[in-house]
């Protein structure tokens, strides 16, 4: 289950770059031990069985919803789509969450802070079926 976040949780936005890359040190992550959350959300018509591509450095959790679909807890550079997991997006608007630790036993003194997650068909390509609603929020 998604752990609550406190009041005191600060939000950031942040665009992901075209190479589905979302950069952690431009947040300000460069102390030696944090733990960053990031969030969208995810809508689709009806439920759909997909694939999800992830790489991370370090620790990492995604849920899609209330629901924890994957996580690591080895030391690696984030990587494009090294981890691929089965998932199924439920109909509606759906919260996307990944939790990223970053600790320097990990990743030594390398400034790569940050991770790739995208949705794929079975092909490998971009799953279509997906839309991603922006709305300006100040929190998840």
């Amino acid at each position: 289950m998604l752990p609550a976040l406190t009041d005191t949780t600060v939000w950031i936005a942040r665009p992901v770059n075209p190479a589905r890359y979302v950069d952690l040190r431009h947040v300000g992550i460069l102390a030696d031990s944090a733990v960053v959350w990031s969030t969208t959300r995810v809508s689709t018509p009806s439920p759909m069985n997909t694939q999800m591509l992830f790489g991370s450095n370090g620790y990492s959790r995604v849920w899609i919803g209330e629901m924890l679909v994957h996580e690591i807890a080895e030391a690696r550079l984030p990587e494009e789509d090294v981890d691929t997991v089965a998932v199924m997006i439920p109909a509606g608007v759906t919260r996307l969450t990944v939790q990223t630790a970053n600790f320097r036993r990990w990743w030594g003194h390398s400034t790569r802070r940050g991770f790739y997650l995208r949705f794929a068909d079975a092909d490998g390509e971009g799953d279509s079926r997906l839309r991603f609603p922006q709305k300006k929020r100040s929190g998840p």
